[in-house]
């Protein structure tokens, strides 16, 4: 896990319409891991439980993609994980 935050502006850009819950029915693995590692409250407000929500969803993609486990192990790329603030467009990196 990267400790240094950095911060991504990005642009607006044309989005599609799609589903939010196949989106959800796939970070819920790493959501209920969470609550089980931690023990506040479970939703946006608590840092420590978004974090570590996205800490267990990074290595869910890690555990579950032998390609990209081997591509990032060689180095070509890394995965990580951030927080997107809607609000303002920023991205913070994890």
């Amino acid at each position: 896990m990267i400790n240094k935050r950095r911060k991504v502006s990005l642009k607006k850009r044309e989005t599609r319409s799609c589903s939010n819950t196949g989106r959800l029915n796939n970070i819920q693995p790493a959501i209920q891991k969470s609550e089980k590692e931690l023990s506040r409250e479970y939703n946006s407000t608590n840092t420590a439980f978004v974090n570590k929500t996205i800490e267990n969803n990074v290595q869910r993609i890690r555990d579950k993609s032998t390609l990209l486990n081997e591509i990032e192990a060689n180095g070509e790329i890394k995965i990580v994980g951030g927080v997107y603030h809607i609000s303002n467009g920023e991205v913070i990196l994890l």
